[in-house]
């Protein structure tokens, strides 16, 4: 849900100094993945203090404040709804990941297990899956 959100598209822009900048939509979802990490990241280390709440005042403390930041939650989607990119489903990735694999074994098919094997290890085994360039 958080990279499906960006809709950018690659694009050219000039500057007021004159100097011409490409904004990638890949730079900006990896941005995006990055303040969602350290915000997980943040809230595992608050974790920390609620070791030290539950010490001090007790486990009642320590369980509150979580579920004060869940019972948030619900309320931010609700506000945020109207913001979304809402996609429809596009059905089961295992029917593609098959139709891939099977695209890429076509023809490497043997009954000797080792021949198979270094076969579907080998570097290339991938190639003939791979979108044309």
């Amino acid at each position: 849900m958080i990279a499906e959100q960006y809709t950018g598209k690659l694009r050219k822009e000039t500057l007021p100094s004159g100097e011409v900048v490409i904004k990638s939509p890949s730079v900006t979802i990896q941005s995006i993945y990055l303040w969602f990490y350290a915000a997980v990241n943040v809230g595992a280390a608050c974790s920390i203090s609620a070791s030290f709440l539950a010490r001090d005042q007790g486990y009642w403390a320590a369980y509150l404040v979580p579920t004060c930041v869940f019972l948030l939650v619900p309320g931010v989607l609700i506000i945020g709804k109207k913001h979304y990119v809402i996609t429809s489903p596009r059905g089961s990735i295992l029917l593609e990941v098959g139709r891939v694999i099977k695209m890429a074994a076509r023809g490497k098919w043997t009954l000797n297990l080792v021949k198979l094997y270094k076969t579907f290890r080998a570097d290339d085994f991938w190639d003939p899956a791979k979108p044309c360039t």
